[in-house]
């Protein structure tokens, strides 16, 4: 493990904006590919996502979203092995989390998705309710909606969700958020 917690909080950051910018690219373009979205759409058969849904996939589709980015983010970063198992272990448990359809304040807090830019697991059922189609997709982040908003695929949530983002992007200056757009 690193020397100091600070280090260990640095490369754990690191790799997470990373992996997370890969896997939205990687997810994306599934969404935005004739060929890709015939195998991810087996994915978004299934209309409410639960934590099993995450199995439902195809290798392809992992490869894309998960052992990429994460070879990608290892390669950029070099962490310490330790911080890397931790972070694939935070990953899959995530990316459970984002299909259990749980909008649960304390779990948010919990799980650090109160901070700015992390995406509540209502993001990600926004997406699997919205998107079940292979063009203008949006929501295609799993950490963070960060990458959704700069790129303009950020669809408006109502509810908690709504105003964690909102207060997300007055913390950053930009209150019109001009990148969101109406789906």
């Amino acid at each position: 493990m690193p020397g100091t917690v600070v280090d260990f909080l640095v490369q754990f950051l690191a790799l997470s904006l990373v992996g997370d910018f890969g896997l939205y690219w990687g997810h994306r373009v599934q969404h935005e590919s004739k060929f890709l979205w015939q195998l991810h759409s087996k994915h978004h058969a299934i209309d409410t996502p639960s934590p099993f849904s995450t199995l439902f996939i195809d290798p392809t589709d992992a490869a894309l979203q998960g052992a990429i980015p994460f070879a990608v983010a290892a390669l950029v970063v070099r962490p310490d092995p330790g911080v890397l198992y931790m972070y694939i272990a935070a990953r899959i448990a995530e990316n459970a989390l984002n299909h259990s359809g749980i909008d649960s304040p304390l779990l948010d807090l919990l799980t650090l998705k109160t901070l700015p830019f992390r995406a509540p697991a209502a993001f990600h059922d926004a997406h699997h309710k919205y998107c079940n189609h292979a063009h203008k997709a949006s929501n295609y982040g799993e950490s963070f909606c960060l990458w959704d908003w700069v790129f303009g695929t950020l669809c408006p949530l109502s509810g908690r969700a709504a105003s964690k983002m909102a207060a997300a992007a007055v913390a950053d200056g930009d209150a019109e958020q001009k990148a969101v757009k109406a789906r």
